[in-house]
């Protein structure tokens, strides 16, 4: 459960290695909702870790140290994060990838290139909004 004030904006927590997709997504998100960003999946866990707990999380698979499929697995073991929904936001768009994402507990998945209303939309879908 979030500790932020009920009028604030939901936090959505970034977790992506590439500076184009953070800055692509970012933009088209921020006058809607508080950002915050992790390059890896190390380092989103960290952020977790640190006290900060997300309304959602867009998750990269593709990653140094951490790739995503470990990141939300981890994601999904900790009782304070476990309903947090993950939308998975990768350049593998094949079924099988698919399949796994939603069988460890993604509520979506979205390829790279990304739609700018269809993320808009499909995040806001995974906030109930």
């Amino acid at each position: 459960m979030s500790n932020k004030p009920i009028a604030s904006k939901p936090l959505v927590l970034v977790v992506d290695d590439s500076p184009d997709v953070i800055s692509l997504v970012c933009g088209l998100l921020r006058d809607s909702y508080t950002l915050k960003i992790a390059t890896n999946g190390k380092s989103a866990l960290k952020v977790i870790e640190s006290g900060v707990i997300p309304d959602l999380i867009l998750l990269d698979i593709m990653m140094p140290q951490m790739d995503g499929y470990a990141t939300l697995n981890a994601i999904k073991q900790l009782p304070e994060t476990n309903s947090i929904p993950v939308i998975m936001l990768t350049a593998e768009g094949y079924l099988l990838n698919k399949t796994l994402a939603f069988n460890m507990g993604a509520v979506d998945y979205i390829t790279k290139p990304v739609n700018a209303s269809d993320l808009i939309s499909r995040v806001a879908a995974a906030l109930g909004k």
